[in-house]
């Protein structure tokens, strides 16, 4: 597997658009959840590939036994695409969240 580098919690690994110098300005990412870890890093750094795929992460810990992944794009186009891409895996459960959605809600998050 391809080189990712610990980032507190996460995994990290720039996508050929960072590595390209371009700037991440789509505020939408796609989110993974699996149970089966090396299957995650495997899918995350065949995403990082893409010509627009910024960057992709994912973590080091597991919750409830499944790893969480992300991955950003320049477009949201990509974002969708990667989102319908996966959507239907057996492996994993995917979702976008909306960084701009949920950046006015980030105070209220508490430790549990």
């Amino acid at each position: 597997m391809e080189e990712f580098e610990r980032h507190g919690a996460f995994m990290c690994k720039d996508g050929l658009a960072k590595q390209r110098g371009l700037k991440n300005t789509c505020k939408k990412k796609v989110c993974f959840f699996s149970t089966d870890h090396d299957f995650l890093i495997e899918t995350l750094s065949s995403i990082s590939h893409a010509n627009d795929c910024f960057d992709v992460k994912y973590s080091v810990d597991k919750r409830e036994e499944a790893y969480c992944g992300f991955c950003t794009f320049t477009n949201e186009s990509s974002v969708g695409d990667t989102w319908a891409r996966y959507e239907s895996h057996p492996k994993l459960w995917v979702a976008i969240q909306d960084d701009s959605f949920c950046e006015s809600y980030r105070t209220l998050i508490r430790s549990y």
